[in-house]
C-alpha cells in the first residue's frame, strides 16, 4: 500500500468484496479492523482465539516484512473460507511506537477492551515478520517476564505500575499455550521456540491477556540465532534486544525499519507455512476448563 493510505479502510473494502464480515473499531487514536472467518463456528465449550497483525509501519519505510506480509497472510486466510472455531481476526494499530509507554501501544488498549467486546480471556496469536523463511518460531519472550518482570530494551518504559504477579501469571499461561501449539504443529511443520524481541505481545501481556507472537525465519538464520543445531531442545539467549543491528541478529531482521524492507524479500515457503499454521489454529479446539 502507498504511503499515507488508509489501510484499515482498504482492507475492509477488499474483505467486503470477498464476502467477509468485518467491523472498524477506533480506540485511543488507533484504528482496528475486526473480521470473522466465513465458516467460523461458535462453541461455548471452547476458548476464544484472536489472530492479530499490526497494519502500521515505521514512517518512510515500505514495511513489507514488518508487517504487510502478515496482513496479507491473514487476509488470504479470511477469504479462503477455511473452517474455524471461536476465531476472530484483528488488524491492529499503534505497534510501531518504540520509546513510548506500554499504555500507548495499540495492543494494550485493545487488551483492556476485550472484556467489553465479549471476549473473556481469549488466546491471542500475533503474527509479526512472517514473510521470509521456512521455520515457524514461537516467541519465548513471555518467559522472561515470568522470571523477571522487567526485561525490556532501554527505549521502553518499565512495568512498575503493573502488577508483577499478574504479568507473571499470564506469562506462565503463554508458556502452556506454546507447549500445546508446539504439540499441535510440531509433527507436521518446522516449528521451534526462540527468544525474539517483544512486539504486540508486550502490550497484551501487560493488559492481562494471554498472547503469543509467531514469526518466521530461514532455517539457517534460526540456527545462527540460537547457537544450536535446528534439532536442539534448548535455545541460547538472543543477543541484546536494544537494536536490530547488533552482531548476531538474523539477516532477515536487518531489513526491518529500513528502505530495504520490500516485497522482493517474500518467500513462497513462508506464506505456505503460515497458511497451514492458521488453518490448524482456526480449527484448534481448547476446552474452556483450561482457562
Amino acid at each position: 500500500m502507498v504511503e499515507g493510505a488508509d489501510r484499515p479502510a482498504l482492507l475492509q473494502r477488499q474483505l467486503k468484496q470477498a464476502g467477509v464480515r468485518s467491523q472498524l473499531l477506533e480506540l485511543a487514536g488507533g484504528r482496528f479492523l475486526l473480521a470473522w472467518p466465513k465458516q467460523n463456528r461458535r462453541d461455548e465449550a471452547c476458548r476464544q482465539k484472536i489472530f492479530t497483525a499490526h497494519h502500521d509501519r515505521v514512517a518512510g519505510t515500505p514495511g513489507a516484512l514488518d508487517n504487510s506480509a502478515a496482513i496479507l497472510q491473514l487476509f488470504n486466510y479470511l477469504v479462503s473460507g477455511r473452517p474455524a472455531v471461536n476465531t476472530l481476526v484483528i488488524f491492529t494499530d499503534r505497534e510501531e511506537l518504540s520509546g513510548t509507554a506500554v499504555e500507548e501501544q495499540g495492543s494494550w488498549v485493545l487488551g483492556q477492551a476485550f472484556a467489553g467486546m465479549g471476549y473473556k480471556k481469549p488466546l491471542v496469536f500475533s503474527l509479526d515478520v512472517c514473510g521470509r523463511g521456512d521455520t515457524l518460531l514461537l516467541s519465548s519472550a513471555a518467559e522472561t517476564l515470568r522470571a523477571r518482570v522487567v526485561e525490556l530494551n532501554p527505549t521502553e518504559e518499565d512495568l512498575h505500575q503493573h502488577s508483577a504477579s499478574a504479568v507473571q501469571q499470564v506469562a506462565e499461561e503463554v508458556k502452556q499455550l506454546s507447549d500445546g501449539l508446539q504439540r499441535l504443529l510440531g509433527s507436521s511443520l518446522p516449528v521451534r521456540r526462540a527468544r525474539v524481541p517483544f512486539g504486540e505481545d508486550l502490550g497484551f501481556l501487560c493488559a492481562g491477556q494471554t498472547a503469543l507472537v509467531l514469526t518466521v525465519l530461514p532455517r539457517a538464520e534460526y540456527e545462527s540465532l540460537t547457537g544450536f543445531s535446528f534439532d536442539a531442545d534448548t535455545a541460547a539467549p538472543l543477543p541484546p534486544w536494544a537494536s536490530l543491528r547488533v552482531p548476531g541478529i538474523p539477516d532477515t531482521w536487518r531489513y526491518l525499519h529500513s528502505a530495504e524492507d520490500r516485497p522482493n524479500l517474500y518467500t513462497a515457503d513462508a506464506f505456505a507455512l503460515i497458511a497451514k499454521t492458521l488453518d490448524a489454529l482456526g480449527r484448534w479446539r481448547l476446552p474452556v476448563y483450561l482457562n
